[in-house]
């Protein structure tokens, strides 16, 4: 099953990125893949409207009897429910997305129910999950709301055949359940936190004949968001850096105490990062040029660049440091380690030191291993 993923412009590029990164890294028949949108389908387009500051704080979705409550204090501007999905529809079309295949708009625009994810009430695969306020509920990682509820999409698509009736399904008292309804948004901390679906669920997905591998995939992006908010959360009282894991065949790498939480390393940064690895003393980097060797072969191994001259070139350019590119791979490499974890945990895993000294990276390599 492939799944679409969109951003409406008011979505930061980065975050949406660093959205995709965190859901594609779970392995299994669920595909999720990224898309960026034209112009002429801009969210800013879309039919918004002005909350008024005596506006009430409930609000019914149409043709059912369920109650959606508004966070305080409103946001100053809304997307109506259709308009969403008439942009899904749009970017179906631009893209030649078959109707069997869900698209997803993610956006930081609320909604005039306030939900925090929907469907299409027309039948037709298109969803939103709304990626801004999370803030407000919870104090970790703002991806892993987001991600547990694009992980979340293939599994109730085969629970349930049509919008009505998942949200007629849905539990209005929260039990830690995929389908907790949530009218307290700060329940959704449970559903992360227990990373479960209740016996009745499990019951239906059995019924339903829910395919044994999406379920499977389902069930480990659930366990490790678990994982990695009970780290987050024991960082206070415990602050220890998880194992690392370079998977070298695989040329991926990993914090495995963190549920096996892959680093989004690009070819270029994985080779700078096992290179520094390799010297726990660390190495200066007016030294480099004396370990070209040693860099050239790391960047064959993680890129699939198959031009020798090429990789040479990219290599040489990172020993000399040429238009900061040395600077600007280290300085990527600790966004993606800072997005992972805690600041304070990530300071072991980057690249650090002064200016003329040896550049080095803190970890104890007792918790680092390399290979298969």
């Amino acid at each position: 099953m492939n799944i679409h993923l969109i951003r409406s412009l008011e979505l930061d590029q980065e975050k949406f990125v660093a959205i995709y990164d965190l859901i594609h890294q779970y392995s299994g028949p669920v595909q999720y893949l990224i898309h960026e949108q034209p112009d002429e389908y801009s969210t800013d387009e879309v039919e918004t409207e002005i909350w008024e500051e005596e506006r009430i704080a409930k609000k019914v979705m149409p043709s059912r009897n369920v109650v959606c409550d508004n966070v305080a204090p409103y946001p100053t501007q809304f997307l109506r429910w259709d308009s969403i999905f008439d942009h899904c529809e749009a970017a179906r079309r631009f893209y030649h997305i078959p109707d069997d295949e869900p698209v997803v708009l993610l956006t930081e625009h609320a909604n005039e129910y306030n939900w925090f994810s929907g469907a299409d009430r027309n039948g037709k695969r298109n969803l939103f999950v709304h990626t801004g306020m999370w803030d407000r509920y919870i104090f970790y990682d703002m991806r892993y709301p987001v991600v547990y509820l694009l992980a979340a999409i293939p599994l109730r698509l085969q629970m349930f055949d049509t919008f009505e009736d998942m949200v007629g399904y849905f539990h209005q008292e929260p039990r830690g359940c995929m389908n907790d309804f949530c009218q307290e948004k700060k329940d959704i901390g449970l559903k992360l936190r227990t990373a479960d679906i209740c016996p009745d669920c499990r019951k239906r997905i059995q019924d339903r004949k829910a395919d044994p591998q999406v379920v499977a995939q389902v069930f480990r992006v659930f366990e490790s968001i678990r994982t990695q908010m009970l780290f987050r959360a024991s960082f206070t009282h415990n602050p220890t850096p998880s194992r690392l894991w370079i998977d070298y065949p695989k040329r991926k790498v990993y914090l495995t105490d963190l549920g096996n939480l892959r680093i989004p390393l690009n070819p270029m940064e994985k080779t700078v990062f096992h290179f520094f690895l390799n010297y726990p003393d660390g190495v200066a980097f007016s030294a480099l040029p004396d370990h070209r060797n040693e860099l050239c072969t790391l960047y064959r191994h993680y890129s699939d660049t198959p031009v020798f001259a090429t990789i040479t070139a990219r290599i040489d350019d990172i020993c000399a440091n040429k238009r900061d590119c040395l600077s600007q791979v280290i300085s990527r490499i600790r966004r993606k380690f800072e997005d992972a974890v805690p600041e304070e945990i990530a300071g072991q895993y980057v690249i650090g030191g002064e200016a003329g000294r040896k550049r080095k990276i803190l970890i104890d390599r007792s918790l680092v291993s390399i290979g298969e």
